[in-house]
């Protein structure tokens, strides 16, 4: 799923002929190839002027390297650079390095060295390659006696490695060049937001695939990983980010990542499933969860209906304009009436438990984050209105210091793409946080009855992923299981 020609597959094109009423993407090869280029234009347009705003020559994108693991020779999985990414789709190619400056065509270096231990990537051709002057190399000495005179004004993005520093750039990782790269990270371009439908169609197909095997009764949760995998064609170290795939309580841990091997038994029967999994095209990511009953007339699937018709109230409410944590907050006091529906908060009204921070026992994480090339996008807490909106930059401070794990304060804007993804979940410890709270005056307000029998199936999370444009909302999440089914 990351071809570095834009190579059509079998998949995309199903895909794209499931798609073509009712949604304006066509990604076909040749559109993809326009959105990729009218992509490199703007952002070749933002970098030039950062980089004359700042006034440095030019910057030195390099894409990461694997590193050996401690006492070893083994390398762990490589990672890229998500700024690298952002302007080449190439994401197995370590010690890459991108050049750019300003009316300088862009210098990409791709590491090609005859070896007879590994397979190197193949080397970037075809079509986007067009923008890009692009040189191999064997020794990163090559790349210095290129732009050795560039350097002394110019910066460095990505890992440092102390080799790195004999290069003598005028910064690293300068705080100020990268606040403003990753702010404009948050507007997604049409080609992300093209990649990352795509991607959502991909973790779709594979969550359905794994929502039916689930309801065999017989696989363990490491079974249903694989699966997954298979459904996605892909390495373990090519998705986005570890699977989760957690039956019963083990749903009640929010990265539960364990898949444990044990299949169901009489001994120890289904009751939840979880999954929390997504998947990746040109680097662009998906994040997608469901939570499923065993027991599809039992008072969890219940639940879990009431906790989707939350999700989807708080996505009809979104406007362009307003700041992310209102719909946060907005959660906090629908979750707190569906506790009150089912039982387990009483003597209390939705108000009065949000008020008394009850609700935050039982949705212990933010509504949602960014998304974009990496899982939790960066920029989702870079404010910019602090001289235009004085009062809504207070809004922002204040919510970010009210809910430390909301990983996104920003306004909603066209281009935004971001999860939504509510949650209701019976943790042992924060409920016996809870149990004691002032001398145990709390616990009056929560039927424990209610407590012990849910905490068998751990919890909820419904998350899909959400795109502003043209002042509209589009769920690429439900779109794609639309597309599917």
């Amino acid at each position: 799923m990351n071809a570095p020609e834009f190579e059509q597959t079998q998949f995309i094109q199903q895909f794209i002929n499931l798609t073509r009423s009712g949604y304006n993407y066509l990604p076909t090869d040749q559109h993809l190839l326009e959105l990729y280029h009218e992509h490199l234009k703007k952002l070749k347009s933002n970098f030039d002027q950062l980089l004359l705003d700042q006034g440095y020559s030019g910057v030195l994108i390099h894409s990461g390297d694997a590193p050996l693991k401690f006492l070893d020779d083994a390398h762990y999985p490589f990672k890229a650079n998500p700024h690298f990414i952002n302007w080449i789709p190439l994401d197995r190619h370590p010690q890459a390095f991108l050049w750019i400056a300003p009316k300088e065509t862009p210098l990409l270096f791709i590491f090609q060295k005859n070896t007879y231990w590994y397979k190197l990537p193949p080397a970037p051709h075809g079509r986007w390659c067009s923008p890009f002057e692009i040189v191999h190399y064997s020794d990163e000495e090559e790349i210095y006696k290129i732009l050795e005179r560039k350097f002394v004004n110019g910066v460095y993005l990505g890992e440092c490695p102390p080799s790195f520093q004999k290069w003598k750039f005028s910064a690293y990782n300068p705080e100020s060049l990268l606040k403003n790269l990753n702010f404009l990270r948050n507007t997604k371009s049409e080609y992300d937001q093209a990649c990352i439908q795509i991607a959502n169609y991909f973790a779709a197909a594979a969550h359905q695939q794994v929502a039916e095997l689930f309801k065999s009764g017989r696989c363990s949760e490491l079974e249903l990983h694989y699966e997954y995998l298979k459904k996605l064609g892909t390495r373990e170290e090519d998705t986005p980010f570890d699977n989760i795939i957690a039956f019963n309580q083990n749903a009640s841990l929010l990265h539960y990542v364990d898949s444990d091997t044990t299949p169901p038994s009489v001994h120890s029967p289904l009751h939840s499933l979880l999954i929390d999994a997504g998947a990746k095209f040109h680097g662009r990511n998906s994040d997608i969860t469901r939570t499923y009953a065993f027991n599809p007339h039992s008072e969890f699937a219940a639940m879990i209906s009431a906790l989707e018709k939350v999700q989807q109230t708080i996505i009809s409410e979104i406007k362009i304009d307003t700041i992310y944590p209102q719909y946060h907050q907005r959660a906090h006091q629908l979750i707190a009436q569906l506790l009150i529906d089912f039982k387990i908060i009483q003597h209390l009204n939705a108000e009065e438990a949000v008020a008394k921070k009850i609700t935050h026992t039982f949705f212990p994480h933010g509504l949602g984050h960014a998304l974009g090339i990496q899982v939790h996008d960066v920029g989702g807490k870079t404010m910019k209105n602090e001289d235009v909106d004085p009062k809504k930059a207070s809004e922002q401070k204040q919510a970010e210091k009210d809910h430390p794990c909301l990983r996104l304060i920003n306004e909603v804007q066209n281009g935004h793409v971001f999860t939504i993804e509510p949650g209701v979940y019976f943790i042992d410890f924060l409920l016996k946080e809870l149990r004691s709270k002032e001398d145990g005056a709390y616990s009056a307000y929560i039927n424990w009855e209610r407590v012990e029998k849910f905490k068998k199936y751990g919890g909820i999370r419904i998350e899909d992923n959400i795109l502003i444009k043209d002042n509209k909302v589009h769920n690429l999440t439900r779109r794609a299981f639309d597309a599917i089914n």
